[in-house]
């Protein structure tokens, strides 16, 4: 396959997932990232973890805030991305509270104090996306954020989305960063195949 041809598929596909992400209803977005939340907080990876890396989920993005305050709940540590303007990209910052946040680039929100987190310091990652594929293959915004963030990564990558943003195959270049586990409201992908719920 060409990288034309790659990143003309890839364009077609965020088309299509952000409008249909955006046409989704709010309630149905919140009962089922609740069912998802729940999925990844039973897991024995999550469940280990000493240390969870987060997102601060857009309206229209699988919600993350009952995955975070179950963490402090549990003495979990929570970090999240925070954009360094000085290096144009994100790094990983510790959270410490709700409250002490602000939006900032693409109206996500960060901590207001910039505490930053080491990879080697955290056990999981959640990680959002416009598309997956069963095999852990993602589609991200187009900005490669994310897979500087992975890149470096040793520990579990748990892959996010709701069920209509799963795909046979999604269009990957060779630097393009997998994930480990993807889970929706319906099912879990490992690499042993699927787990319904």
């Amino acid at each position: 396959m060409s990288k034309k041809t790659t990143d003309e598929k890839k364009e077609i596909m965020r088309r299509d997932m952000r409008h249909r992400r955006k046409e989704t209803d709010p309630s149905w977005i919140l009962k089922a990232s609740e069912r998802i939340q729940h999925a990844i907080m039973e897991r024995d990876e999550f469940t280990k973890a000493q240390s969870v890396g987060c997102y601060f989920a857009l309206p229209y993005e699988v919600q993350t805030r009952l995955i975070v305050k179950t963490c402090w709940d549990q003495g979990k540590r929570v970090c999240v991305p925070a954009f360094n303007e000085t290096q144009n990209r994100y790094e990983l910052a510790w959270l410490s509270s709700l409250q002490e946040t602000k939006s900032r680039r693409s109206n996500i929100r960060e901590p207001l104090v910039i505490n930053r987190a080491g990879f080697i310091d955290t056990d999981l990652i959640m990680v959002p996306a416009l598309a997956y594929d069963p095999q852990g293959g993602r589609l991200g915004h187009g900005g490669g954020h994310y897979d500087h963030l992975l890149g470096a990564w040793s520990g579990i990558k748990v892959g996010v989305c709701f069920h209509f943003q799963i795909f046979e195959q999604v269009p990957m270049d060779t630097h393009d960063i997998p994930v480990d586990i993807v889970i929706t409201e319906q099912k879990a992908y490992t690499k042993n195949g699927f787990i319904n719920f």
